[in-house]
């Protein structure tokens, strides 16, 4: 005897017929993956070839034209008083001349370079960034703006304004590097 397929359909349990269709129920839950198989073992490295032989060396190229001038950061203005080269200076207001800078007030404490030459009367060359060439600093040492007219010093002044003028590059190299005041 042949067994025909039960079905439940609007809550009845009913015998399949011929021609009859099951619709497709849903989804049911997917099962937990299985575990990773071990890695296999690694194989053999190949031996290194031989290396080659080292490669002629070229000719050296010829040195190129020299570049026109840069140009010069340095001002050019009128010295009030005696100055020295390598001296800090600041210019006056009052006159727009070049004097020598000190520490001491807020005034003369506008350092804006120094003295490119010893000037005592007419044009003065002022340096206010890059190297100047001096005597009897220590390399590595910052300096500040001393409260003595046109002088530097290693230590920071104990009144007036701190500013920094420079870096020693050598015992006779400053690199100019002038930065805002602070008031004490």
């Amino acid at each position: 005897m042949l067994k025909k397929p039960l079905v439940i359909s609007a809550g009845q349990i009913e015998e399949l017929q011929v021609g009859d269709t099951i619709a497709a129920g849903a989804t049911g839950v997917t099962g937990a993956t299985g575990a990773t198989g071990a890695t296999g073992a690694t194989g053999v490295t190949g031996t290194t070839g031989a290396t080659g032989s080292k490669g002629d060396r070229g000719d050296i190229g010829t040195t190129g034209s020299t570049g026109p001038t840069g140009l010069s950061n340095e001002i050019t203005t009128t010295v009030g008083e005696a100055i020295l080269a390598g001296q800090p200076v600041y210019i006056k207001e009052s006159d727009a001349k070049a004097y020598r800078a000190n520490a001491s007030t807020e005034a003369t404490s506008r350092v804006c370079g120094f003295c490119k030459e010893t000037v005592l009367s007419g044009s003065i060359q002022i340096v206010p960034t890059g190297r100047l060439t001096m005597a009897s600093l220590t390399p590595g040492v910052i300096y500040y703006l001393d409260i003595v007219d046109g002088q530097i010093t290693a230590s920071t002044p104990g009144s007036g304004f701190i500013i920094q003028v420079g870096i020693a590059v050598t015992t006779t190299i400053l690199d100019i590097n002038i930065t805002p005041r602070i008031r004490l």
